[in-house]
């Protein structure tokens, strides 16, 4: 080989090497929150933050966060507007369901029927979005198509989920003055009760093979949905001191959980079996990045990252933010 066909290889190597572990190769992380009345996305990596909402109405409105699609690509939210009435302008009571596009930045209104729409959730392939209608759970194709009641029942039913193979729905039943959790097929024909102990549960997780439900009981408790058992996982919920809103870490390894004492809320996580319990930062909001590495947590005073493997908290943003709503997603 010529030396100058040596120098050219050596200088590819460089140039290709650099390329790999440039900026632009890192894994780019994105944080949706909702700082009152609008939507901010936040690029981890760069520490830009983008107002999706804003100018989005001429009229006084309130968008509330609800879900990031798995890919990065799409946020979930509804938006409130104000209206004339008889006695002057207030809050409309139907409000509609958006999608934004990160990539396009465009934003598709999918909902314009009346009565309220909440808690939007994204299918784990994205193609269906489950959300809280009227106190009902409605499903729908992500470009607002087929719309339709899940179980149209005089019952009342909140915060639904999607199973992680996209077969089930998750939600919180109200019947008899009791909130359960509850689990029906696609279709709303085989709703089957899963928490069934006469405590409130309001908030859950499941994991992947659907063997496991964690919810907030008489604290964090989990509940073998193969032979019924449970398992205590916190102390108990005493007053002035509450465990609640349970989140799985990609892979099922950690749960992610709220403690709520002293007039503050604290993100907190814990192996599944209850052992090892870390406070990791003051929070109202947290989630797992999909990757597994990191626990992001949003508290009125900013967003923080907390490395799972090396355990180091890091400050991302910093700034008072009335936010209590909080997604992350991967861009792909």
């Amino acid at each position: 080989m010529s030396i100058r066909k040596g120098i050219i290889v050596i200088l590819s190597i460089i140039f290709l090497t650099s390329c790999w572990f440039s900026p632009q190769n890192k894994t780019r992380y994105l944080v949706a929150f909702n700082p009152a009345p609008d939507i901010h996305l936040f690029d981890v990596n760069d520490c830009t933050i983008e107002n999706i909402t804003e100018n989005m109405f001429t009229s006084q409105y309130s968008a509330t966060l609800s879900d990031f699609s798995s890919d990065g690509h799409y946020v979930l939210f509804n938006v409130d507007t104000m209206c004339m009435g008889t006695y002057g302008l207030h809050w409309d009571p139907s409000n509609s369901l958006y999608c934004y596009d990160v990539q396009m930045r465009t934003i598709d209104r999918l909902t314009d029927t009346m009565y309220r729409k909440e808690s939007a959730r994204f299918s784990p392939d994205n193609e269906k979005i489950v959300f809280m209608c009227s106190s009902n759970i409605f499903i729908m194709n992500k470009d607002g198509s087929d719309y339709h009641d899940l179980c149209p029942t005089i019952q009342h039913e909140f915060w639904p989920s999607f199973s992680a193979d996209g077969q089930y729905v998750y939600y919180v039943r109200l019947k008899n003055q009791e909130f359960n959790i509850c689990r029906n097929t696609l279709d709303g024909f085989n709703e089957e009760v899963l928490s069934n102990d006469n405590f409130q549960n309001t908030s859950y997780c499941v994991n992947e093979d659907e063997s496991m439900l964690y919810y907030d009981g008489t604290g964090i408790v989990g509940k073998n949905l193969n032979d019924g058992t449970l398992v205590q996982l916190t102390p108990v919920n005493v007053f002035g001191n509450y465990y609640g809103k349970p989140k799985l870490s990609p892979g099922d390894s950690l749960l992610a959980y709220r403690h709520n004492y002293n007039q503050g809320n604290h993100a907190c996580i814990m192996n599944t079996d209850g052992s090892n319990k870390q406070e990791i930062s003051e929070a109202y909001d947290f989630e797992f990045s999909l990757d597994g590495k990191y626990l992001f947590c949003q508290w009125f005073e900013g967003i923080a990252r907390y490395d799972i493997s090396t355990g180091i908290l890091d400050t991302l943003y910093q700034d008072s933010i009335n936010s209590i709503y909080m997604e992350v997603a991967i861009a792909r």
